[in-house]
């Protein structure tokens, strides 16, 4: 069993946001994390080249965050290289075009301080539209998502990077199968931006194919591990 210090305010918070064409949007996602109730220790903005300006952006604007350059090699790539640079005992992930609710950490913080056993913690996402009128609320959605998550990075590197392709939903599986804890907290914690650029409308038929993939991988793996039983 992994011995764990005690977790508090102060073990440190990084959080990482994956970026491609993430200009103006990413701004409203940092403005979210530096909002936050508990502060978080670093906000590490990776942008998956080649340059679209959105690093540029984000220096210009917020000196404080971190700005990672890479070549262009998808979101998982992204994320891995988001990782390396992660040195807090928590790690968070935040894509560029959604948000957090203020008290995100600070809920999530408390959940992990009193059960330490978890490895990490969810909460409920809003699914929400925005346009020139304003903005409309579409709907709760439950469960867990990458963006809506408070990990704790020894876990999140026992199991291992992201896979190109599925990113979160492979690595989900993994973790599952490596035994890691959670628990989903029943506050809306996160705000999802639904937008014509993004997976909510354009890849519904990618996102199933993605879980079905990942369905047959963890099949698979399951099935190799068992002597092909």
């Amino acid at each position: 069993m992994i011995e764990r210090v005690l977790i508090t305010s102060s073990s440190g918070i990084s959080v990482i946001i994956p970026m491609y064409k993430a200009v103006p949007l990413v701004a409203e996602a940092i403005q979210s994390i530096q909002a936050q109730t508990v502060p978080v220790s670093r906000i590490i903005a990776v942008e998956d080249g080649p340059s679209d300006g959105s690093a540029d952006f984000v220096e210009a604007r917020f000196p404080d965050v971190h700005v990672v350059r890479k070549a262009h090699g998808g979101l998982a790539d992204t994320l891995n290289h988001g990782l390396e640079e992660v040195q807090t005992e928590l790690v968070a992930f935040l894509d560029h075009d959604d948000r957090w609710l203020p008290h995100k950490t600070s809920a999530q913080l408390a959940a992990l301080t009193a059960d330490p056993s978890l490895d990490m913690v969810f909460c409920q996402a809003e699914r929400f539209v925005s346009t020139a009128e304003g903005e409309r609320v579409i709907d709760v959605l439950p469960g867990v998502a990458k963006s809506g998550g408070l990990f704790r990075t020894d876990a999140v590197r026992r199991v291992g990077k992201f896979g190109n392709g599925h990113d979160f939903v492979d690595w989900y599986a993994r973790a599952m199968e490596a035994g890691l804890r959670h628990t989903v907290l029943g506050e809306v914690l996160y705000q999802r931006r639904i937008h014509e650029n993004n997976m909510g409308v354009t890849g519904k038929s990618e996102q199933t194919r993605s879980y079905l993939t990942t369905l047959k991988t963890m099949l698979d793996r399951r099935r190799s591990a068992s002597g092909g039983q």
